[in-house]
């Protein structure tokens, strides 16, 4: 079956009304009905040279 929709969220921004603070550890937890797949990426701008790394989980 082909995908049917993805959705793009920036953690710098509210995410369904929450908002996470700027320089502090977080986690994401995904919850969905159907059999999902989560991919998350993270741009670095701690540093000068930006440094981007993404991680994949799978939900079956």
């Amino acid at each position: 079956m082909e995908a049917c929709r993805v959705r793009c969220v920036r953690t710098n921004e509210e995410i369904d009304s929450c908002k996470i603070p700027v320089g502090v550890q977080y986690a994401l937890k995904v919850e969905a009905n159907v059999g999902i797949v989560c991919q998350m990426g993270r741009m670095d701008v701690t540093q000068p040279n930006l440094a981007y790394y993404t991680t994949m989980g799978y939900g079956g």
